[in-house]
């Protein structure tokens, strides 16, 4: 039913003229006596004013905050009590909407930043036309005010954002199934993931949105209702990132603590609030964020992404939960899920029939066989046949066989070739050089979103592309709008408030390259002008949060469009990163974000080619800024490329100890994505360079590094002589220190480990681990004492004191984690699943074990994937012995396994073998036949068991691998 609308209006009284602005504008709600108006001043009265203000919020239907830093240091803001009651009314759906009068740091109300007015962000005392401006927030909080209030069982109204999805005029015709199919999943226990693909301009994004407005305005019964379109134009390359949506979904589906640094932990807190309430979640134009088919597969380049999905394919969300996702290409990440929870909705050109009738529905005329022959022309693609459509109907009366006037394309099907018919005819044949049809068409074609009012006012007054159409009125735009709007070229968002306007993103492919091309000049400069205001754009110079800081992302790919990359570069260190303290990294968490936007600093999909025209110190630090996001990111492969280009560089310019350090980082990448042989060519190229330099650190490190690449190739003989150069050189270069320590002193211990043969070694060896824990804590830092702690750790387990190894292996895992030291995370989770398995705490081992398997096949880390493989194996057989004992407690259904162990072990143990022969890694030979002798024991193939063990004793044997011993004899004692 209806209820009497309320609209409370809070503000700070130094902004008294900027509220009686607003009421003045608001004379419908101030007849009805509907507004309530709260100054600051009133909240210094007392308690009881305190309770009235709060009793007058929670009924309201529409709070308004007027923004400014007046308001920012009053009571409403710096009352405890009132901040946590305005994020309670936002997350039960109450608007609680912020007007930004003039600048400054609003980040405190980050919880409602998405209901903002105006629109962007702008100031009120900064827009182009203030008065359409007030006059349009009036008219959207009227709207609010006077919208029917709908009384349902569930308290909870409905949440829906969609203003982030693309706006689309394309009429859907057919698709019942799809539609039918999109609902069943919502209703289905089962189902919560459907992707939705097919080749650019065959209907996806129309078929979602036909089906939100089909549901519309209840949903379904869902309680949150989320869209999203991940703007940009897929490429082999992807230069887009899913931090700002990651970022905006978690504030809209209820996350109110501070949020996670990184996109992963990101992406794992959104799915658990998926499977709070009933819900829809969107994700358009999946593309943008995969690579080509012919790159990986097509693979998820966003570690955000990719881990979201991992996550959820995995996390049953239940009954009315469900994840829609469009995209031009298979997403091979679901491709493993179980059918029964994932449908691949593939949708197809139109059959003819569809087509017809979609041809009939714009007015188009002819006899059945003049409309099959069109249809079969343009192949029922959807796109093409509107816009095919609308320019018969415009253009020749809709006679259906002027489509032979068309020029005919050699672009392929799947990249809209036919739609792209109709857009050259439109550019060749109809329109003049300057029709205005053309330069809207072609301003459209700078952005990779929407136009806004603001940035339509900026190029239509600044660039040289516009120069021409200038002195057209508004009222005639009006109508070259509405005549490109009818054409189905350009989509007007009337709804909104200033408006905007956006295209199909086959035309703004087309125009984009036909203007890059063919008019290179006035293309730098319209995105000049882009850069120039971009840059403006942000209310502070130094925005604190990431969606304050998407201006100044977009200013930086503008720029480089531009051609103007030293200047898009200063933007981005001294705006962005904030010089040396790397703000968006380490305070926000937004590799993928600086990632995507320093793409546009290399040649187009090459990561190894900064472009030339930079300094070669920038090209430098480009390339190890590029490194260093990417291994942030888990993007392991992608990694080597900046690298290979940085040791390239370096040499060029005979800085041969950077170019060292450069071939040193591949190498550990190739371990670790356990291409050994690779990495042993790469390591000893390092070595050369490092002697050339006569670097002693340098030296030092690539020999040690050299050394541990040589313990996992089992050439342990040859490790030790590495090692002991290693340590060597670092008495020649820190005589204090005496010894390896951090991460090189931790792989110099595992190699001590595996050698030592008698009490008093692995004693000596625990003496070097504690005095390389006491020199990190002497003032080395955070990562060097997590490596000194690990290393201490791992020496207990080896002795068998698990119990001192854990809080030790508890803090390593911390700091690591803290640290973002991302490539060796998983071997601390390994040492602490071996203490675990020792103290038979099985499940927790399991749990470390299976996040480093996440991680591993996520990021390719295929040498901790055989790792973990080896120690799951082991402790499925630890717990299945277990279980064969009398009196045994059940156990399986706690490990996840399933009733018979014995069958995965067997998979794993194939797995690994595999794994094993194809990445060369020779070190855990002995230790696989030592699983096969355990495997073949509890399936009763006696003869294997021994076998096995006599290959494991042999290996052993021959690299001098003493401290597997231990290991070998106590197989050999459960085998009997």
């Amino acid at each position: 039913m209806a209820t009497d609308p309320k609209l409370l209006i809070c503000y700070a009284h130094q902004d008294e003229t900027f509220k009686n602005t607003l009421l003045a504008h608001l004379q419908d709600l101030r007849q009805q006596k509907a507004i309530t108006v709260w100054e600051d001043l009133q909240l210094q009265e007392g308690a009881l004013q305190l309770a009235t203000l709060e009793l007058e919020l929670r009924q309201a239907t529409v709070i308004l905050l007027l923004v400014s830093p007046f308001f920012m240091q009053s009571d409403f803001i710096t009352m405890p009590s009132l901040i946590r009651l305005f994020k309670q009314l936002t997350l039960t759906g109450k608007r609680v909407v912020p007007i930004i009068l003039t600048s400054g740091n609003w980040g405190a109300l980050e919880f409602c930043k998405t209901q903002a007015l105006p629109k962007g962000d702008v100031p009120l005392d900064r827009t182009v036309y203030p008065i359409e401006e007030w006059q349009a927030i009036a008219k959207r909080v009227n709207r609010w005010c006077t919208e029917q209030q709908m009384t349902a069982t569930d308290d909870m109204p409905i949440l829906v954002d969609l203003q982030h999805l693309p706006i689309m005029s394309m009429p859907l015709v057919g698709r019942r199934f799809a539609l039918s199919t999109l609902t069943d999943a919502f209703e289905s226990k089962n189902t919560f993931i459907v992707s939705v693909t097919a080749p650019a301009g065959v209907g996806k994004s129309a078929l979602v949105n036909a089906w939100l407005e089909k549901i519309a305005p209840h949903y379904l019964g869902a309680s949150y209702v989320f869209g999203w379109s991940f703007y940009g134009q897929a490429d082999e390359q992807p230069s887009v990132s899913s931090s700002l949506f990651l970022t905006q979904a978690l504030r809209f589906f209820g996350h109110t603590d501070e949020l996670p640094l990184t996109d992963d932990a990101k992406a794992l807190r959104l799915v658990t609030l998926l499977a709070n309430k009933p819900t829809i979640l969107i994700l358009d134009g999946v593309e943008t964020l995969q690579y080509a088919p012919s790159v990986r597969r097509g693979a998820c380049a966003d570690l955000g992404l990719k881990t979201f999905l991992q996550i959820l394919k995995t996390s049953p969300l239940g009954g009315q939960r469900l994840v829609v996702l469009t995209s031009r290409q298979k997403i091979i990440e679901l491709s493993d899920i179980e059918q029964r929870g994932y449908t691949n909705l593939v949708l197809d050109n139109l059959n003819v029939g569809e087509s017809a009738r979609l041809l009939k529905s714009l007015g188009i005329k002819g006899s059945p066989w003049q409309l099959v022959s069109v249809v079969k022309t343009y192949k029922g693609h959807a796109l093409a046949l509107m816009l095919l459509g609308n320019l018969c109907v415009d253009v020749y009366a809709g006679d259906a066989t002027q489509h032979a006037r068309l020029p005919a394309l050699s672009v392929a099907e799947e990249q809209g070739g036919q739609a792209l018919r109709v857009l050259q005819f439109y550019d060749e044949k109809f329109w003049t050089v300057n029709a205005p049809e053309r330069i809207f068409l072609q301003v459209l074609s700078l952005l990779d979103r929407p136009l806004t009012l603001v940035e339509r006012h900026v190029l239509f007054e600044q660039a040289q592309l516009t120069k021409a159409v200038r002195k057209l009125s508004e009222l005639e735009w009006a109508g070259v709008i509405f005549h490109l709007n009818k054409l189905g070229l350009v989509y007007t968002q009337a709804q909104q408030n200033p408006p905007t306007w956006d295209t199909h993103p086959l035309v703004r492919q087309y125009f984009r390259e036909q203007l890059r091309t063919q008019q290179k000049d006035i293309w730098q400069d319209a995105h000049h002008q882009l850069f120039e205001h971009f840059q403006n754009f942000p209310t502070t110079n130094q925005p604190d949060t990431l969606a304050s800081l998407e201006p100044l992302y977009r200013a930086v790919t503008h720029g480089c469009l531009a051609g103007e990359y030293e200047a898009a570069l200063r933007v981005y260190r001294e705006r962005i990163l904030r010089g040396d303290q790397y703000f968006s990294t380490q305070q926000l968490g937004a590799f993928s974000a600086d990632l995507a936007v320093i793409a546009s600093f290399f040649e187009a999909g090459n990561w190894a080619k900064p472009i030339n025209s930079l300094s070669i110190a920038d090209q430098s630090w480009l390339l190890a800024q590029a490194a260093f996001y990417m291994m942030a990111l888990g993007q392991l492969e992608e990694g080597l490329m900046p690298l290979k280009g940085a040791a390239m560089l370096c040499k060029t310019r005979q800085d041969w100890k950077n170019a060292a350090k450069a071939q040193n980082n591949r190498a550990d990448l190739l371990l670790t994505l356990g291409r050994l042989s690779e990495a042993e060519e790469v390591a000893q190229t390092a070595i050369e360079l490092a002697e050339t330099s006569q670097h002693t650190f340098t030296r030092l490190l690539c020999h040690a590094k050299f050394g541990n690449l040589l313990h996992q190739l089992g050439e342990l003989d040859y490790s030790h002589a590495a090692f002991e150069l290693a340590e060597m050189l670092q008495v020649q270069d820190q005589p204090n220190d005496g010894q390896l320590y951090s991460l090189i002193g931790s792989q110099y211990c595992d190699l001590l480990l595996d050698t030592a043969q008698s009490a008093a070694e692995r004693e000596a060896i625990l003496s070097r681990a504690q005095q390389s824990l006491h020199i990190a804590e002497d003032g080395l830092g955070l990562v060097s004492i997590a490596f000194g702690r690990l290393t201490l750790g791992k020496v207990f387990n080896a002795l068998a004191r698990s119990q001192e190894a854990l809080p030790l292996l508890n803090s390593a895992v911390q700091q690591l984690h803290l640290a973002e030291v991302f490539l060796y995370i998983p071997e601390a989770l390994l040492a602490r699943a071996t203490a675990y398995q020792q103290l038979k705490n099985w499940e927790l081992a399991k749990r470390d074990v299976d996040e480093v398997l996440e991680i591993a096949k996520r990021c390719n880390m295929h040498l901790y994937e055989v790792k973990a493989n080896l120690l799951l194996a082991n402790l499925l057989l630890d717990r299945y012995a277990l279980q064969l004992q009398p009196n045994a407690t059940p156990f399986l259904n706690q490990l996840g396994v399933g009733d018979n162990p014995l069958t995965q072990v067997e998979t794993l143990y194939s797995q690994t073998s595999r794994l094993l022969y194809e990445m060369n890694y020779r070190l855990r030979l002995a230790e696989l036949s030592l699983l096969g002798a355990r495997l073949a024991h509890y399936t009763h193939a006696t003869d294997s068991a021994i076998h096995h063990l006599e290959v494991a004793q042999s290996r052993i044997v021959a690299i001098e691998q003493w401290g597997l011993l231990a290991h070998w004899e106590r197989v050999r004692t459960e085998i009997g």
